[in-house]
C-alpha cells in the first residue's frame, strides 16, 4: 500500500512537470513577432523577432520599444518607414544599420555613449533622427547622420565642430539643448543653414552665429555679454535666464531682420531706444542669478555703491552730532548752581569722584585723584584761574568721563 502511494505521488509530479512545460512553450510561441499584412512589424517585451518570407518590400512600421534588445535586429533587405528602436539597452549602433533604407529613426532613450566614424552610411539620409536621452560625449569626424530634423538634445556632449557633421547642409532643425556645451564659434556650425537652431540649457558662454535662421534658442545660458554682428540673421530669438547686462542693435547682423526678442530673466540695465522702436521686446523679469554674480559689476553698480556710501557717512555724522549737542546740553545744567544759577563755577556733587572740583574758599580748582586715607580724600591743586575757564574745563572733562 505504501510503495502504491510512492508511485502515484511520482506519476502527479511527472503530470505537473509536463503541463509547466506546455505552458512555458505555449507562452514563448505567444511571444513571436512576425510581420503583418499591412507590412507592420510590432514586437513587445522578451518576443523573439522572426523575419520570414513576406511579399512587403517597405515596412511601414517597425516598432521595437521596451523589448530590452541591446543591438539593432538585421531587418535586411526592406526599406522602413517608421525604424521605432526607444527605451531600450542599445549602446552601440551596428554598422548594418547602412544597409538599411530608413526615412525616420528613433533610438531614443537607449544608452548610446558615442558616434563613431562609419556608423552611417555618408549618402545615407534620414527625415528624422531622435538620438535624444542618452549618453553621447563622443562625436568623431563624419560621425552624426544626415537628416532634415536632428535631436542630439539632452546628453552630454561638450563640443562640437562642423567636421562632425556627414553634411551640415542637410540639416534644417538641429535640437542641442541641454547639453554640456561651453562655446559656439563660427566654426562650430560653419555651413549650417538650418531653420530653427536649440542651444537652450547648455553652459554657454560665448556665442558667435551662422548665417542665417529663423528661430533661435539660447535660453538657460551664462551668456553675459554679445559682441558686434555676433548674432545671426534671424527673426525670432530668445535670449532669456542668462546674464546679459544691456542689448544693442549692433549686435545683430540684419536687425530689420529680426521681429521678436525674448530677454526676459537677464540682467539688464541698458536697451537700445532704435531697437526697441522695431522689434517686439519680451524684458519684464530680472534674474536672480545677477545678485549673486561678483564678476559682473558695471559702472552704474560702482556709481550706486558710492552713493549709498556716503549716504551712510552722513547718518553717522548726523547721529554723532546729536548725541554730543544733548550730553552737552545735560552737563551744562548739571553744573548750574541752585543759589547762584548764572554763576558758571558751580561746584559738582562729588557722586562723580573722578571730576575735577571748583574750591570755592581759595578760588583755586582741584582734581581728585580717587585716592583715599582713612577717610579722607587727597587732593592736588591744579588751577587758581578765573571762574569762567574752570567751568570750562568741568564741563570737557564731565562730559567725557560719563
Amino acid at each position: 500500500m505504501h510503495v502504491f502511494k510512492v508511485k502515484n505521488v511520482a506519476i502527479l509530479k511527472m503530470f505537473l512537470f509536463l503541463v509547466f512545460s506546455w505552458l512555458v512553450n505555449l507562452s514563448v510561441e505567444g511571444t513571436k513577432c512576425e510581420i503583418n499584412k499591412e507590412c507592420n512589424l510590432y514586437c513587445s517585451k522578451g518576443a523573439t523577432i522572426k523575419v520570414a518570407s513576406t511579399k512587403c518590400k517597405i515596412l511601414n512600421d517597425v516598432s521595437l520599444t521596451y523589448t530590452n534588445i541591446d543591438e539593432i535586429p538585421k531587418l535586411k533587405p526592406f526599406s522602413i518607414t517608421y525604424l521605432i528602436l526607444k527605451s531600450n539597452d542599445i549602446q552601440h549602433i551596428s554598422r548594418g544599420i547602412k544597409e538599411l533604407k530608413i526615412e525616420k529613426l528613433y533610438l531614443n532613450d537607449n544608452a548610446i555613449t558615442e558616434l563613431k566614424t562609419g556608423m552611417f552610411e555618408e549618402k545615407q539620409s534620414f527625415r528624422i533622427v531622435w538620438l535624444e536621452n542618452n549618453q553621447i560625449n563622443v562625436l568623431q569626424r563624419k560621425s552624426i547622420p544626415m537628416a532634415h530634423y536632428l535631436y542630439l538634445n539632452n546628453n552630454l556632449i561638450k563640443s562640437l565642430n562642423a567636421d562632425m557633421f556627414i553634411n551640415i547642409f542637410y540639416v534644417q532643425y538641429l535640437y542641442l539643448d541641454n547639453n554640456r556645451l561651453k562655446k559656439i564659434t563660427a566654426s562650430s556650425l560653419m555651413g549650417l543653414k538650418a531653420i530653427t537652431l536649440e542651444l537652450s540649457r547648455n553652459q554657454l558662454e560665448d556665442f558667435e552665429g551662422m548665417r542665417m535662421l529663423k528661430d533661435l534658442s539660447l535660453t538657460n545660458n551664462l551668456i553675459s555679454s554679445l559682441e558686434i554682428n555676433s548674432i545671426p540673421k534671424v527673426k525670432n530669438l530668445n535670449l532669456s535666464y542668462n546674464l546679459l547686462t544691456s542689448i544693442e542693435a549692433n549686435m545683430f547682423s540684419d536687425v530689420y531682420y529680426l521681429k521678436s526678442l525674448d530677454i526676459t530673466y537677464n540682467c539688464i540695465k541698458e536697451t537700445d531706444l532704435k531697437l526697441m522702436e522695431k522689434v517686439l521686446i519680451l524684458n519684464r523679469k530680472f534674474n536672480e542669478k545677477c545678485m549673486l554674480n561678483s564678476n559682473h559689476i558695471t559702472q552704474m553698480d560702482i556709481v550706486l555703491i558710492l552713493n549709498s556710501a556716503v549716504f551712510v557717512i552722513l547718518v553717522i555724522a548726523a547721529i554723532v552730532i546729536t548725541v554730543y549737542t544733548r550730553r552737552c546740553t545735560k552737563f551744562s545744567k548739571h553744573l548750574t548752581n541752585p543759589d547762584t544759577p548764572d554763576t558758571p563755577n558751580a561746584q559738582l556733587s562729588y557722586d562723580r569722584v573722578t571730576n575735577a572740583v571748583y574750591m570755592e574758599n581759595d578760588g583755586g580748582y582741584v582734581e581728585a585723584t580717587n585716592v583715599y586715607e582713612g577717610n579722607q580724600r587727597s587732593t592736588i591743586l591744579l588751577y587758581n584761574e578765573n571762574p569762567t575757564d574752570i567751568w570750562s574745563l568741568q564741563a570737557f572733562r564731565a562730559f567725557f568721563n560719563s
